[in-house]
């Protein structure tokens, strides 16, 4: 049993100090307890479980414990596939492992508790942090590539909520951010992990996932916070609705370690910037001279002597574009293309040039026609080049 404590007042408030200087950081505080042990001896270790437990053993036993509770720290985590506190492990032993002492007292386990969650919550939305999920973005790759699983990560960022700060304030900003994090919790499965990556932004890793499931609920997501309709109070009439864009990048498909998931994830986030805003996009590893904008802008194309078909961008460059149709295009035709430009002060502007057909593909009902720009005048080449300027602009 735990004896009477004899306090020494200089190491306790060394340790005091020590653990929360080093946090969850267990090398570091092994490392730190290394140094107090040459000043003050084996009591360190005695002071140590009182400090975190306010149970009391004599030198020799005290850091017996000690070293169990580090064992039993690697057993906990071996069992649960993820990183545990010390703390935690901690409790565990004096609780499960040791059932004749006397359990810590009940402020000193919530105290734990409270740490933990500290350590890993997001304090404003209440969801996981920056920290918790890339430790487990960690292991979500371990266990997808010993399964040979599937992993996904979407990566969300609400549309222009500097502007929402800069007419109604942060304190306002930060009730938005609270009841976004309700929606987005509301939208995931138990077994995915949604986290407050930064900011505004926000990363939701869905385990045995491919990416076109990945879609569909990135698509909800984002449907039911057009649906919610979150809006700041406010007398001004610009005044609109939250919304938010999102990126989706896959795990051995699109990139082959933590740091490129989130890096894919973040440049598909960026296309859907470009498209408008309030939409999702997938990573996508082609690579082309010009900056491949996804906007929808309509158009109308036609084949030499035949009658021209209308249809509608998914994607445009300053060297070509996409578009969807039901009609068959041949590759290698030649095709005169017009675009409506959706300028402020033009609404009806066009641009008019001429193109080679390079690809076809065929995708459920409708044919996908990616044509290559080979003829275009000045004048349509400027207006193309201000829209493709104007798209980046938004997407920044």
């Amino acid at each position: 049993m735990p004896t009477q404590p004899e306090i020494h007042t200089q190491l306790y408030e060394n340790l005091l100090g020590l653990l929360k200087d080093s946090g969850n950081d267990l090398v570091a505080l092994q490392n730190a307890l290394e140094t107090l042990e040459a000043e003050h001896g084996k009591s360190v270790y005695s002071h140590l479980i009182y400090v975190l437990s306010h149970l009391f053993f004599e030198e020799g036993v005290a850091e017996k414990h000690w070293k169990n509770i580090i064992d039993h720290k690697g057993t906990m985590e071996d069992k649960l596939g993820s990183k545990v506190d010390y703390r935690v492990a901690l409790l565990s032993y004096f609780i499960d492992v040791k059932q004749e002492i006397e359990n810590p007292k009940i402020i000193e386990i919530r105290l734990f508790q409270q740490t933990q969650i500290e350590a890993f919550v997001d304090q404003l939305t209440g969801l996981y942090n920056y920290r918790y999920f890339m430790n487990r973005l960690s292991e979500e790759i371990k266990a997808t590539k010993r399964y040979d699983s599937s992993l996904s990560l979407v990566m969300f960022d609400i549309d222009d909520f500097k502007l929402y700060n800069d007419c109604y304030g942060h304190l306002k900003g930060n009730e938005v951010l609270f009841q976004l994090s309700k929606i987005l919790l509301s939208c995931v499965r138990e077994v995915d992990t949604l986290a407050r990556y930064g900011g505004e932004e926000f990363a939701v890793l869905l385990p045995h996932t491919q990416k076109d499931r990945a879609y569909l609920v990135a698509e909800r997501i984002r449907e039911q916070v057009e649906k919610e309709d979150i809006m700041i109070k406010s007398d001004t009439p610009s005044q609109k609705s939250l919304t938010v864009s999102g990126g989706i990048a896959t795990y051995g498909m699109d990139a082959s370690s933590a740091q490129g998931l989130i890096e894919k994830s973040d440049k598909a986030l960026y296309m859907a910037k470009a498209r408008g805003k309030n939409n999702v996009a997938f990573y996508s590893k082609e690579k082309r001279v010009h900056p491949r904008f996804n906007t929808a802008l309509k158009g109308r194309y036609a084949l030499l002597s035949a009658e021209a078909k209308s249809f509608q961008t998914t994607d445009v460059s300053l060297g070509g574009l996409s578009f969807a149709t039901t009609e068959d295009v041949p590759v290698l035709s030649a095709v005169e293309i017009t675009l409506e430009i959706p300028f402020e002060n033009d609404p009806q502007r066009k641009v008019t040039f001429n193109g080679k057909v390079i690809r076809t593909k065929e995708t459920g009902s409708c044919n996908e026609v990616g044509v290559k720009i080979i003829d275009i005048d000045q004048r349509n080449k400027i207006d193309l080049t201000n829209y493709m300027k104007l798209l980046e602009h938004s997407a920044k």
